[in-house]
């Protein structure tokens, strides 16, 4: 008897469920539809979600063979590890938790508060830019040949999508709010100077 069929009988998709979620369906990912960003980046948190973007591991997967390093700190890149593990993702999220009070070291840090999309319209909104700033940062590196500097470049990345995205957060007033004080924090940070130790 299948324990995972609520008939007892084996399916491969049954089987697929358990190996990719553990048996429980994911809540989360069908939230990304309701966050305030624009359609290609609910698409790209659609596909972080479901552990779809093509990184080094999930490459490898499909038999493409690269090297298996993150660009920014050179461990193992894997979607955990360049979104929240990575020392540069983990200061970014630093930022992000320093100006919003919401601490994200986690996927599901990040992905529970989108199943309430009213009362974390805003912090939503900013993780998102978050991961698509350390995703073009990363892609910057692998595709166009840029060499890692310092944590400042994702910053600039981050700050000029959420300008970019602005026509977006006009409503709900607070989400517009919230985004222009997001981007003047960002300003700040990238303003001063970098602190010693850190990337």
């Amino acid at each position: 008897m299948w324990q995972y069929e609520s008939n007892g009988i084996y399916s491969t998709q049954s089987l697929y469920a358990v190996i990719n979620f553990r048996g429980v369906q994911p809540v989360f990912v069908p939230a990304v539809w309701n966050i305030k960003v624009p359609p290609k980046i609910q698409v790209f948190l659609w596909l972080l979600s479901n552990n779809k973007l093509m990184t080094v591991d999930n490459l490898a997967k499909r038999g493409v063979d690269k090297p298996k390093n993150c660009r920014f700190c050179d461990e193992i890149e894997t979607i955990n590890h360049l979104f929240f593990q990575c020392v540069v993702a983990r200061k970014i999220w630093a930022y992000f938790e320093q100006f919003i009070n919401i601490h994200v070291g986690s996927y599901t840090d990040m992905a529970t508060k989108w199943l309430d999309s009213k009362k974390f319209c805003t912090a939503n909104s900013l993780s998102a830019g978050v991961c698509w700033g350390l995703w073009l940062a990363r892609n910057n590196m692998v595709f166009r040949d840029q060499q890692w500097r310092d944590i400042k470049q994702v910053l600039k990345i981050i700050w000029s999508c959420t300008r970019m995205w602005e026509p977006i957060f006009r409503e709900p007033e607070h989400l517009k709010v919230s985004t222009d004080a997001w981007c003047a924090f960002l300003e700040g940070v990238l303003a001063a100077p970098l602190e010693i130790g850190h990337t």
